[in-house]
């Protein structure tokens, strides 16, 4: 099986020694701050099959969990920017179904995540478009392609959905 690497991000990391600054406040070129800026590349999407299955799923990363991880190994000032940085990324998730809710603007899936933490992933989908939604038992699980269009402190929300079942 391949797998192609969608995109690269560089993180670029600044580190400033401050413990060299006169009492004046006033830098002298000898004792400018040293900057230290380590590349390090993070794939944006990844597909992989997950081992905790032995239905060959087709994932992407970050995962629903790897998300919420590094949004809360963040300061919470900076987390709600952080949770944007997620709005419009292309994923496939395993998921499981929760519960369907049948609303006017179109049929609410409620999913976790099929994986060992199961983060809440939810979206709407047309029930005609996918009658045997109409059937399926809690827990019952499928493949979902989307785009994040929020992430919140509760669920991951996607649009533009596409599910594949066994």
């Amino acid at each position: 099986m391949a797998f192609i690497l969608v995109g690269v991000a560089v993180v670029v990391i600044v580190a400033i020694n401050y413990t060299t600054l006169p009492q004046d406040g006033v830098l002298t070129p000898e004792m400018t701050p040293e900057t230290t800026i380590p590349e390090t590349t993070i794939p944006e999407t990844t597909p992989e099959t997950t081992p905790e299955s032995s239905q060959d799923w087709l994932w992407s990363h970050p995962s629903p969990h790897e998300i919420y991880e590094s949004i809360d190994a963040l300061a919470p000032y900076l987390q709600g920017d952080a949770r944007q940085n997620y709005e419009g990324l292309s994923v496939t998730w395993g998921v499981e179904l929760v519960g369907i809710i049948k609303r006017t603007d179109g049929t609410y899936i409620q999913t976790y995540s099929f994986e060992q933490y199961q983060e809440l992933v939810t979206f709407y989908v047309d029930i005609n478009e996918y009658p045997q939604l109409k059937i399926m038992e809690t827990g019952q699980e499928f493949v979902v392609q989307g785009s994040i269009i929020e992430v919140d402190r509760i669920a991951i929300q996607l649009s533009d959905c596409h599910l594949t079942f066994d």
